[in-house]
């Protein structure tokens, strides 16, 4: 069985959002700092590295830390709304999770929502430890 995860009942009932699927062990989920009620990113998301942080926390914020954290995440996509913060944004992938332990990853370049920079998908693996 699949369960759906949103923020609130609105995100969904307005825009037709979730961030996450969970289906038993594994959660695919989606992050942007974005204040979806203001359509506006979020204040903590002053810089692209401080974006792509508080999309990589998202996994465990979505699931209130039911195994799913950081060091979960198996694959992921980050699609930067223009090329030029690739750098920055991989810059702070290396510092998040250390020059050895990304996980496996790519990079698209998209158009994105209000003024979010980066957008990141993940697929986590539920640990128990």
């Amino acid at each position: 069985m699949i369960e759906y995860r949103a923020p609130n009942a609105e995100w969904t009932k307005n825009y037709g959002l979730s961030t996450a699927a969970l289906t038993g062990r594994y959660m695919f989920n989606g992050a942007m700092a974005l204040d979806v009620d203001k359509l506006k990113r979020l204040d903590e998301a002053d810089n692209v590295a401080n974006e792509v942080i508080f999309c990589l926390n998202q996994p465990k914020t979505t699931t209130g830390n039911q195994g799913f954290g950081p060091a979960s995440i198996g694959n992921l996509t980050m699609y930067p709304g223009d090329m030029a913060y690739q750098d920055e944004a991989e810059t702070a992938l290396v510092e998040f999770f250390g020059a050895a332990d990304q996980p496996l990853y790519i990079t698209i370049g998209a158009g994105l929502a209000a003024d979010c920079r980066v957008e990141i998908e993940a697929v986590t693996e539920a640990r128990t430890a």
